[in-house]
């Protein structure tokens, strides 16, 4: 506590520590020693997501304590391996979004929206607020899926990348579509984009400078000479992140 009166949380506060995880566990009705509580922490690193993962397999397996050397280990165990190959590609569709709404679904797996809502409910790590009709993929599932993505063929990961920019244009997201687009090596389709108030924006871990730069050394004058305003865009950007 400051001395305002503040309250002042870091990340480890909301951690969980081996006597949280040993009540978690009694309220599950698992009974947990001492070592195993200090198996589940170590395993989990303490979130609580992946404490309440890792104790609900445990409950179906009480006499196994896997070893894990990162939270994606007890991820792809506890998790992704038990999907059928068809619920791991519908899953990968979404991996893009931070925020999946129910409207979006048909964009995303046409003719397979209502199994790929059924999958969104019952996953793990994964929020689902009736309100807003939308889900909320935890932070720890959203980057074990995104790695899941990247081990995908580079046309096949393509193509999640279009979908997402196809939706995030035509609900009027410019920075979202543009770097989709740009992830998906797309240049004729971010060219299309409206390139405008972007230049403090981030696209994953590059600037808009640095985005404007690879786009205009990769793109074929062809295809730079069909968007001559977007063309003109990406140059006056190089001069503004100067």
């Amino acid at each position: 506590e400051s001395t305002y009166g503040v309250s002042r949380l870091n990340s480890r506060d909301l951690l969980l520590g081996r006597k949280d995880i040993l009540r978690y566990a009694q309220q599950l009705g698992l009974s947990l020693s001492r070592h195993q509580a200090d198996e589940v922490y170590r395993n989990t690193e303490g979130w609580a997501a992946a404490v309440s993962l890792y104790l609900k397999n445990l409950q179906e397996a009480p006499d196994k304590l896997p070893e894990f050397h990162d939270l994606d280990g007890l991820l792809h165990e506890f998790f992704w391996r038990k999907l059928s190959c068809r619920e791991q590609a519908l899953l990968l569709r979404v991996s893009v979004y931070d925020c999946i709404r129910e409207n979006q679904l048909p964009d995303i797996a046409p003719g397979q929206e209502t199994e790929l809502q059924n999958l969104l409910i019952q996953t793990p790590l994964m929020h689902w607020d009736s309100r807003s009709r939308s889900s909320y993929p935890h932070e720890l599932l959203r980057n074990f899926l995104l790695e899941m993505l990247q081990a995908l063929p580079p046309d096949c990961r393509c193509q999640v990348y279009e979908a997402a920019g196809d939706i995030y244009r035509r609900a009027g997201n410019r920075q979202k579509a543009v770097e989709s687009f740009f992830l998906a090596g797309n240049d004729e389709q971010l060219l299309a984009c409206e390139l405008t108030g972007l230049l403090g924006e981030s696209f994953g871990t590059v600037s808009y400078t640095s985005l404007a730069r690879r786009v205009l050394r990769r793109c074929s004058p062809e295809t730079l000479a069909r968007h001559p305003v977007s063309m003109l865009r990406l140059c006056l950007a190089l001069f503004g992140g100067a």
